[in-house]
């Protein structure tokens, strides 16, 4: 798309239930080409079919990361598919997306306006630098990058990044990494 000024497409929300709880987040369809102004070719709203639901609370995305490095036994700061940039921490609607022995599949899914969200635009907003920094991070590690697309990518985050921005996790913690931190904070830096 070289000359097209390109941005995220608009983003589409949905109210879910999970193991008996009550969420709301951005609505990913399968289809939908992130990189792309247009989005997707159909309107979700009426026709929610296949798609990703990433969770605004930022714990569940940090636990779906977690749980998706543990299972793939390898963590998402060395290695991201282009296709891990909206699976790595979204919940799914339909059983025909999910990997094997992956399964997190919501239930009641319905498409809402931004205005019936319950969340702080705060969450909204977090949930939102998170995908964008994800796509810079693996935009700038390809070999074949689009600079204009990088540029893009740039600007979207710097418009959302706020001073108290923390990225999520996407290194693998191992037992033995949680120990070694432990002696360090009980022991001091020098003695573990």
């Amino acid at each position: 798309m070289q000359g097209k000024r390109m941005s995220l497409h608009k983003p589409l929300y949905a109210r879910f239930n999970f193991k008996g709880i009550t969420l709301e987040g951005e609505y990913v369809p399968q289809w939908t080409d992130y990189f792309s102004p247009e989005g997707c070719d159909t309107n979700p709203l009426t026709e929610p079919g296949l798609g990703y639901i990433r969770p605004f609370d930022k714990e569940y995305r940090q636990s779906i990361i977690d749980r998706n490095m543990a299972m793939y036994r390898h963590d998402y700061e060395s290695f991201m598919r282009l296709g891990d940039i909206v699976e790595c921490d979204a919940f799914v609607s339909s059983d025909k997306l999910c990997r094997v022995d992956n399964a997190l599949l919501v239930q009641d899914l319905e498409m809402i306006e931004e205005k019936e969200l319950s969340v702080e635009k705060k969450e909204m907003v977090s949930c939102r630098i998170d995908i964008v920094h994800r796509m810079l991070r693996l935009s700038k590690n390809m070999a074949d990058s689009d600079p204009e697309l990088i540029s893009t990518l740039e600007e979207v985050f710097n418009k959302l990044e706020t001073d108290d921005y923390i990225p999520l996790r996407y290194k693998r913690v191992t037992l033995i990494e949680k120990i070694s931190s432990l002696f360090k904070i009980i022991f001091g830096k020098n003695n573990a």
